[in-house]
Order: C-alpha cells, then structure tokens, then sequence
C-alpha cells in the first residue's frame, strides 16, 4: 500500500503516617494511545483501501482518498495546517511560511511558485483563507481508533479490528472522544492494561486492582470489587474515618490561617522595607539641607565679623 504524508490539524490495612495524606487525584478517565495489540469483537472482513496518510501533529489520521492538490500547501507537500493568504495570493500554512522567512538570514523568503519576496514585517498582515479551512473540514478521514501505525512505522494505516467509521475531518473529535473503539487507562492502576471503551465496564466489575475508599487515608487494600466492598465493613480506617476527616479538616484550616499570616507578614515586611527607603531618603535629604544652612551661616558669620571689624576701626578713628 502506498502512503503519502499530509499534515492535518489536528491487599491488606498499610501503615499511617502521623499526617495523613490527602487524596492526590480523583479516578478518572485517562485517554492513552492507540495500540495494535488492542483487539475488539467487531472485525471487519473489507479490503483495505490505499490512505494518504496525515503527518502526526495531533493525532493519528488517515484520509480515505488522495486531498485535492489545492489542498496541498507548496512548502512542505501536505495537506494546509492553519492556511494563510501570501501577499502575493499564495496560501501557505501559517508556520511554513513564518519558517521559510525567519530561518533567512535577512528574514526574507520567496514565494516558490511565482519568487515574490515576503518580509518577516509581511507576517502580521497574513490572512487566513477560509475556503480552503472549509474544504479541509469536509476531508473525509478514518475514526484514529481505526487506525495502525504502519510496517515501515511511516504513517498510518486501517486496523481492521478498530473502528470501521469514516468521518468529517472538522467533526473527528466529536466522534473519537466518545468512541467505542477508544482505548483508555484503568481508573484504578496503571497495573491494568488498557482496555477500549465499550469493554470498561466488564473490566470494571472483574479488575483485581480496585483500592478501598480509604486509600487516602492509608489503607493500602485492594481487590476485586466484591472484595473491596466486603473489606469496607471491617476496615479498621472506616471506624476512625470522622475522626481523620475532621483532623484533616483542621489541618487544612490551620494551614489556610498560615498562609493568610506568611502572606501578612510578607505586606508587612513590603510596608516597612518601603518606609525604611522613605527614612533614608528623608535622611539624605534633611544632611543636604542642613549642610546648605551651616554653609549660609558660615557665610553670614564671616560677613558680620567684617562688618565689626570696620565698625570698630570707625570708631577708633572717630576717638582719634
């Protein structure tokens, strides 16, 4: 099969510590890749057909026919990814063209169908076009949970036991975040392997690795679900559970309060930091103008002794 590249956009109680620790994270849902080993109750017996296969920018994607060549961006042979208007009418993808210009050396580039010159200053005028964003969301392209990565590990191909569902590009993840075929991680151990999401609920109610709802607390018990539940009746952390909730509770108040006071502390330690700069530029201030009034009394010091002296010699000549 020929594949070409295009881009889209796309168990028992453990020890407790004597602080007891918090809940890290809620169970949840993790998305994880697709794998080939993955297998799935839905075969289908069709023949593939030839893909043009995306560049991996955010997904696997496969397209079901060749795009049309003004779907292509001249830069790097693929589909557009954020296709923009040259000033010379061109359209590029947004990043090719802001990498052909800024890897120059005098941040200039030439348009390679008609060698017009675009300047790194031309870059915030780019326009998007978006005929070309609308015929690249009406793309048709295979579910990602349908898809393999290839022999040659070049691209991506149908996976015959994924998803059989062909779809819109510009409505994929409206498809594949709610896809059957989807694999996704075990909520309650990274033990378990992935599993596609029309079988969590049978691996749910058969995984060994299911925590007592006092983990968090530091009962380190786990197990399939029946036991779990059976173990919650004589856990000895479910007994004192009301009383580490509360304790915790206090703890986190009393860690509230300290922090409240740091941040208290820390403005108080601004103000006076702030006023201390105000002392001493009031010091400096106050030196200045006092050198300048001892400099005036020097001065006047100095012109009344003269004048004295003159008086005194008047009147010894007056006396003569």
């Amino acid at each position: 099969m020929e594949v070409s590249s295009s881009p889209p956009e796309v168990g028992g109680l453990g020890g407790m510590d004597s602080e007891v620790n918090l809940m890290n994270k809620l169970l949840g849902l993790e998305i994880v890749s697709e794998s080939p080993e993955n297998t799935a109750e839905q075969p289908s017996s069709r023949k593939s057909p030839e893909l043009t296969v995306g560049r991996d920018d955010d997904a696997p994607t496969a397209f079901v026919s060749t795009p049309s060549v003004n779907l292509i961006c001249p830069l790097h042979k693929g589909v557009f990814v954020h296709p923009v208007l040259a000033k010379c009418g061109h359209t590029f993808c947004r990043r090719c063209l802001v990498k052909l210009v800024d890897e120059n050396r005098y941040l200039i580039g030439e348009c390679p169908v008609d060698h017009t010159l675009i300047r790194h200053d031309d870059l915030p005028n780019l326009i998007p076009n978006l005929v070309v964003v609308d015929s690249i969301q009406e793309l048709r392209i295979y579910c990602r949970h349908g898809l393999t990565q290839s022999a040659a590990g070049a691209g991506w191909v149908r996976d015959e036991s994924g998803c059989p569902d062909v779809i819109a590009f510009g409505r994929r993840r409206e498809h594949e975040d709610s896809c059957p075929f989807q694999t996704i991680a075990c909520p309650y151990s990274e033990l378990c392997p992935s599993v596609r999401r029309m079988h969590v609920d049978r691996h749910l109610r058969a995984c060994p690795n299911v925590t007592c709802p006092n983990k968090p607390h530091g009962c380190a018990f786990r197990g399939e679900k029946p036991r779990v539940d059976e173990h919650v009746k004589t856990c000895p952390i479910e007994s004192i559970k009301g009383y580490v909730e509360r304790a915790e509770h206090k703890r986190d108040k009393l860690k509230q309060q300290l922090r409240q006071r740091d941040e208290t502390l820390e403005h108080l330690t601004q103000l006076v930091q702030q006023l201390n700069t105000k002392l001493d530029t009031m010091n400096r201030t106050v030196d200045t103008r006092l050198g300048h009034i001892e400099g005036k009394v020097r001065q006047l010091t100095t012109s009344l002794e003269g004048t004295q002296s003159k008086v005194d010699q008047i009147e010894a000549l007056a006396k003569a």
